[in-house]
This record gives C-alpha cells, sequence and structure tokens, in this order.
C-alpha cells in the first residue's frame, strides 16, 4: 500500500515537497511511518501567534504548550494536498508531557473553508490511535475528504502551565477489517443490541492495539457498503443478521472475500459460509464449554484457550470445511459440540469472546485473523507493535542486560517466523520487570483490599480453590462475588475462602442483563419495568414500584442468610442512565408528590418541574437504600452492608438520581465503593481529596479502581500508583475492576510481591 502526500512548506510560499512513501509496521517504532515523512519535519509546521515553535527531537517533533495568562489554547499548522477519499481514517501517535495543563486535544483537519475535528484521547504514556473519518465532526462545511489541504494539532488549556506534545507521526489509512455492528431491526431487544454493539467495540479496540485499523458499521449500513473494499468482514455478536445482510455478505463471499462470525441464530448465513447451524444448546455451568482446544496441526495461535460458557452456537462443517478447535470441559475432557471450525470462506466460533483484555484472548483473535488470512500477519504485527512501544518508553540507558538479552530473542523468535513464541516471550519480560519494580513498592496495609468478580465464577469455573489461593497471594481480603438473581447462594466459594478472604454477596439491583426475553415480556405485562418516553418497555425494574423494592429486600435477604458471608454488595442502585422513567406510575406518584398537575413526560427532561422531578427520582433511591438498611440492621446486624456508586456526586444525582453522600449522612451503609475508574493519575487523586469531604472522616471510603472496565486499562504500574494515592489521601482500601485470567496472570503476581512477603515476616 503506497501514500502520497502532497506538504506545502509553510515558510517558503508556494514552494512544495512532494514525496512517496511506503505506510509499513516497522520493527522499531511499530506504529505507521514514513521513511521521508515531512509531518517530521519541525519547519514545516506554523505556529500561531501564541505559541512557541515545534522542537526537533530524536524520532519526533515536540509542540511546547505554554499556558499562562489568558492563552486558552496553542496550535500549529500544516498545509498539504490530499484526496482521502479512499482512506478510512489516521493513525496517529503521540505522548503527552505533563497532562494536567491539557483539557483537551483536537486535529482539526482542514478542507476548504471548513473543518474535520475528532479529539485525541488525553492519556498518560505513549498514544497511537486509529481516528476514523466517520467520526470526525464537520465544522463551517468542509469541502470533502478529496481535498484536505491543512492540519492543526491543537491542545487546549488545562492547568496554568507548561506541557508538551510530543508528535511521532500520522497516516491516512485503508482499513483491511469491517467490524459489523448489530442494530435496533436485527436485534431481539435493547438489552442484546447494546450487548452487540458493546462487542462490536471491544473487537475494534483489541485490533488497534494490535496495530489493525478497523472500521465499524451498523448492520443496515453495513448492508449497502461495498463489502469488496474490506479483507474480512467480523460479526462478534450478531445473532439475527438481516436479509440485505445476509445477501451481502453471501456475494462478498462468493467473490472470494473472508467472514468471522461469533455466535449467530443464522441457518443462512451457516450456509453461505459453508456450514450447517446446529440447535442452541445451554448448560447449568459454564464447567462442560470451559476452553476451546485447537486440534489442526496448522494452528499457530495459543494451544488452548480458556473461553467460559453456558450458551453455544455450533455448525457442523461442510465439504470444503473443518473443525479447527473443540470444547473441552474444566477437566479437559473433550465434548462433542464442535469449538470453531472454518472453510475455506470463514471462521464460526460457536460462543462471543470472553470480556477481558488478556494476552490470551488477543493471541486467539490473532491467531483466527492470521489462519482466514495468513497474508496479513496479525500475530507478527502485535509483537512488534509491542515491542516498538516498549522502546519509545524506555531509554536505551534503562535496558538491563537481561531486558536486552530478553529482547534479542523476541528479534530472534520473530525473524524465524515465530510470532506466538516471541508474544510469550514479550509477556514474560514485561512481568518480571512489573515483579521486580514492585519489590520497591510501600504497599499499604489498607483496611480492605479488594476485587470484584463479575463472572461469579472464579478464575478457573467454580475452581475456587484456585481461585482463593491466587487471591490470599495476591494480599487480597475481600472478594466481591456477582450473584445473579436466577443463581443460588455462593457456597462453593465461601467453604473455599473460609479463613482466608472475605466475601460479599454482589447484587445487580433493578437492572436485568442476564434474563430471557420471555421473562421481560411477562414483567412488561405486569408493568414492573421502566417506560421510555416513547413508551418502549426497558429492561430494567421500575424503582418506583412497591412491588419491585420489596422484591429486591427479599433477594438481598436471601444473600445474607447465607452462611459465612461477609456481606451484600448493591450495584446498580439507581436508575437507568439517562433514561427516567416515564411509566404511569412514576407520573402518578410524582404529581401526588408535587401536588399539582405535572407537565407530563416533558418535565423528565426540562421546563420549571424538571428540578422537582430529579429531587423525586433521588428519594426513591433513597428511601429504597433506607428500607434495605433497616431490615439488615434488624435481621442480620453483623453481616457488611455497602454499595458501588459513580465517582462524582453532581452527575450522580442529576442522572440517576444516586445521593450516595445522603446514605452516608445517615449511616445507612457500613462503607461504599467509588468507582474511580480512569487512567489519569491527577483526577484519580481530585476525585479522591472532593470523596473524603464529602463523606467525612467518619464514614468508609473504599476506592474501585478500574484495571480493566470500559473507562480506564490500567497496568501493574498504574494500578501500584493509584493503591499508593489512595492511601495518601486517606481512603480506607480499594476494591480492583475485576477478577479474570489478566489479573491472574499480570496483576497478582506484581501484588504477591508487594504485600504477601511483608505482611508473612
Amino acid at each position: 500500500m503506497y501514500l502520497r502526500m502532497k506538504i506545502k512548506k509553510n515558510t517558503c510560499g508556494n514552494k512544495r515537497f512532494e514525496f512517496i512513501s511506503t505506510v509499513f509496521l516497522t520493527f522499531f517504532l511499530g506504529f505507521f511511518l514514513f521513511a521521508d515523512d515531512l509531518t517530521l519535519d519541525a519547519s514545516v509546521w506554523k505556529a500561531s501567534p501564541e505559541s512557541p515553535l515545534a522542537v526537533q527531537t530524536g524520532i519526533g517533533l515536540r509542540f511546547p504548550c505554554v499556558f499562562d495568562g489568558n492563552t486558552d489554547r496553542v496550535y500549529w499548522d500544516l498545509s498539504l494536498s490530499e484526496n482521502w477519499t479512499e482512506r478510512d481514517g489516521l493513525w496517529i501517535t503521540y505522548r503527552l508531557e505533563n497532562l494536567q495543563s491539557m483539557r483537551a486535544v483536537t486535529l482539526y483537519l482542514k478542507s476548504g473553508a471548513g473543518w474535520y475535528a475528532s479529539y485525541l484521547p488525553v492519556k498518560e504514556g505513549l498514544q497511537s490511535v486509529f481516528l476514523p473519518f466517520e467520526n470526525f465532526e464537520e465544522i463551517d462545511q468542509p469541502q470533502g475528504w478529496e481535498a484536505v489541504d491543512g492540519v492543526r494539532l491543537s491542545p487546549w488549556k488545562g492547568e496554568a502551565g507548561e506541557g508538551a506534545f510530543q508528535w511521532y507521526g500520522l497516516a491516512a489509512v485503508k482499513s483491511p477489517i469491517l467490524v459489523v455492528d448489530p442494530d435496533a431491526a436485527s436485534s431481539l431487544n435493547p438489552s442484546e443490541q447494546a450487548f452487540g454493539v458493546e462487542r462490536a467495540a471491544w473487537m475494534a479496540r483489541q485490533l488497534s492495539e494490535m496495530g489493525i485499523a478497523t472500521r465499524r458499521l451498523s448492520d443496515a449500513k453495513a448492508s449497502s457498503a461495498d463489502l469488496q473494499a474490506f479483507d474480512c468482514v467480523i460479526l462478534p455478536y450478531n445473532a439475527y443478521p438481516s436479509p440485505a445482510l445476509l445477501q451481502s455478505l453471501a456475494r462478498y463471499m462468493e467473490d472470494g472475500g473472508k467472514v468471522m462470525v461469533f455466535y449467530s441464530a443464522s441457518p443462512e448465513l451457516a450456509e453461505s459460509c459453508g456450514f450447517s447451524l446446529r440447535r442452541y444448546l445451554s448448560s447449568n455451568s459454564e464447567q462442560k464449554w470451559n476452553a476451546v482446544k485447537f486440534t489442526d496441526a496448522s494452528w499457530q495461535g495459543p494451544a488452548r484457550v480458556r473461553m467460559p460458557t453456558r450458551n453455544i452456537l455450533p455448525v457442523s462443517p461442510g465439504d470444503r470445511a473443518a473443525v479447527l478447535a473443540e470444547w473441552v470441559d474444566r477437566s479437559g475432557r473433550r465434548q462433542k459440540e464442535s469449538a470453531i471450525v472454518r472453510s475455506d470462506r470463514a471462521l464460526w466460533v460457536s460462543t462471543v469472546l470472553p470480556q477481558d483484555d488478556s494476552p490470551e484472548q488477543r493471541q486467539l483473535l490473532a491467531g483466527l485473523l492470521d489462519e482466514l488470512l495468513p497474508e496479513m500477519h496479525v500475530a507478527e504485527t502485535a509483537v512488534k507493535r509491542r515491542v516498538s512501544r516498549f522502546r519509545l518508553t524506555v531509554s536505551p540507558g534503562e535496558v538491563n542486560p537481561q531486558t536486552a538479552r530478553q529482547l534479542s530473542e523476541i528479534e530472534t523468535a520473530l525473524d524465524a517466523g515465530h510470532p506466538f513464541l516471541a508474544w510469550d516471550q514479550f509477556i514474560e519480560m514485561n512481568r518480571q520487570a512489573d515483579v521486580a519494580n514492585a519489590e520497591n513498592f510501600e504497599a499499604p496495609a489498607f483496611e480492605m483490599r479488594g476485587i470484584w468478580d463479575a463472572s461469579g465464577q472464579g478464575l478457573a469455573s467454580e475452581n475456587w480453590e484456585t481461585t482463593v489461593e491466587i487471591l490470599e497471594n495476591a494480599g487480597i481480603t475481600d472478594l466481591f462475588v456477582y450473584v445473579p438473581r436466577n443463581r443460588g447462594n455462593p457456597i462453593r466459594v465461601l467453604r473455599a475462602a473460609e479463613g482466608r478472604v472475605a466475601v460479599h454477596a454482589w447484587h445487580i439491583c433493578w437492572s436485568l442483563p442476564e434474563h430471557s426475553p420471555a421473562t421481560l415480556r411477562r414483567y412488561a405485562r405486569e408493568d414492573l419495568l421502566q417506560i421510555s418516553e416513547t413508551g418502549e418497555a426497558m429492561p430494567w425494574l421500575c424503582p418506583s414500584r412497591p412491588e419491585n423494592v420489596e422484591s429486591e429486600i427479599r433477594r438481598i435477604l436471601v444473600l445474607a442468610e447465607t452462611d459465612g458471608i461477609r456481606g451484600v454488595h448493591l450495584d446498580y442502585v439507581r436508575w437507568q442512565d439517562s433514561k427516567p422513567c416515564a411509566c404511569a406510575a412514576c407520573k402518578d406518584a410524582f404529581q401526588k408528590s408535587l401536588g399539582k398537575k405535572v407537565d407530563w413526560p416533558a418535565a423528565l427532561r426540562g421546563g420549571p418541574q424538571h428540578p422537582a422531578f430529579l429531587e423525586w427520582q433521588a428519594l426513591q433511591i433513597d428511601l429504597f437504600v433506607e428500607k434495605v438498611s433497616t431490615v439488615m440492621k434488624d435481621v442480620f446486624p453483623d453481616i457488611y452492608l455497602s454499595a458501588a456508586v459513580w465517582p462524582s456526586l453532581e452527575v450522580s444525582q442529576k442522572r440517576i438520581g444516586q445521593n450516595w453522600t445522603h446514605w452516608n449522612q445517615k449511616g445507612l451503609l457500613d462503607f461504599i465503593v467509588v468507582m474511580n475508574y480512569t487512567e489519569n493519575v491527577k483526577n484519580f487523586k481530585k476525585w479522591i481529596v472532593t470523596q473524603r469531604k464529602l463523606v467525612g472522616h467518619s464514614a468508609k471510603l473504599m476506592v474501585g479502581i478500574g484495571v480493566d472496565s470500559s473507562e480506564s486499562r490500567l497496568s501493574p504500574r498504574q494500578v501500584l500508583t493509584q493503591i499508593s494515592a489512595a492511601s495518601e489521601l486517606g481512603a480506607n482500601g480499594f476494591v480492583l475492576f475485576q477478577l479474570n485470567p489478566s489479573f491472574a496472570s499480570e496483576l497478582a503476581p506484581v501484588l504477591s510481591k508487594a504485600y504477601s512477603p511483608r505482611e508473612k515476616k
């Protein structure tokens, strides 16, 4: 692939320098770079009057950002002449210095008299991000992507001071991969659609992390798109693709296109892929289909990958297809159902990839793509990208002899054509470095060192002995185990954890993420669900209905009476995010509280009655928490009652009715866990300072740390930094999100080094 760029020298009038450079993933930098990239020439960037000139560095540019006085932003302009209609977006690689000095960074693309604009992530460390053109905002009617004639880099003032934007390169690229989001028309309900969209976002993020530019389109848009422009189309969770999309995919595969499907119920899609769809299968536990084991001798990825699931949609291979991987149970016994089947045109995975960012999942995805499209060299690209990021973040003088040897071994494995071996070597190199760093960490003792288990299954599908041993060695004192409404008490974990780790039953209030469509329809018939402003029933119990309140309390008491339980932990103690309930019961109750006729549903969104509605909405949650607290103190006074809450009180009060300071003032909870999920240490500290003031020193404040969340992805070093900050600022403990294979392989060894040896002395 080639990219011709025409850059106009700003300091030389209309003199142009034209060059052609190959877009490649270089081993040393690991992202799209240009051999003669003039965007890396400081002289072609024109600074605004308030901005210092760009400074040439060894491998990039440094844009000094001096924010003092009335300067609200600085910017630099680059003139060029480009037709990007055949491109899908930009790769840009950069690093920010003194993050707190910038509240935002905008990348503008000039086109005629208008602009396209996109915000860059303001995060710590090296960033290499893909910005799809379709996500750019239009300003002042730009002429079009065929007439891009300028780039403007514009950081905006945060706190007064001096920072810098370190620029390592920019490239306009074509996406080889299309990821399809389900839309409302191709989903059974909003909950299913939301899950599918989330899985598509996760898939695109994983591919981006591996250096693969990815485009996302909804089912309807993908149906009318030119699929031949992509090397592969991925359906991360599209159980019921539309007829139009099925026809497009069939034509696409007939013309040589490749498709990857995860858990689809479409027999037509299976037939187009060269398979025969079998019936839907389910199990009462995740022990039966616990992992996939690869049987094909040509497979280059990990031999076995843990993928615990209760539901599968398998296929049988046709004449031109074969089983690539089979299911095995927790003990490693082979199951008769196929896990992954491939044909000459498609790969079919009978479940959805687990929601975690473990290296194992990325390796699996890279291996599947390399199996389907060997010319893409996805695994090799992913390793080179990681090595190059390491080289950019560590100066040569900081590389010790052992690390230098390990890097040499990684390069040797890559040269020999063994990318997965190189990948494993790189993971081990990082693990050793993280563990060594933990040796010098002054670990705060804390009253609580907890972790959330969102699966409710532990690390080895209910093999709690193994899980508890890992947690105990990592210094974890409290485990918050998710217990779905349709599942019994967590007896197994309690037996394994007795005397070693305290167990809290984690209950999700109101939200119904795991309920079947039939159950949701029954709730709708009984008028128990929240109703949208358009009259649609939402998968969320209405907190204003007394029968729902009583049902929640009964469930909480069932959990609290479990022998050996230490506490009950409430989550989603709120209304649905940004979706106020417009049901008749809410209208009647609000009108009664107001003492006059309400302007409905206008009061939900604005107008003179809106502030009163927000207060009424928060009061319903307050009353619920008060009732739960009263019953718990009367019946189970020795069982802790806690809740997970949003970090910003102002936002949580207005959007979801979650006034957690009121709960603390009345002593309704034993402690709260504030979900401070961020990669920005300065924001993390500011939040804790504010929260500490709000709850007062008599309340117990536990800080939720987003190790692996939708808002943040933290390295072990970042986790240790946030743990230390939480201790310095007066928090009583921390709870990590979340327990998954990444925790076991990456963070647990670091915490073991930081905590266990000191406590055993």
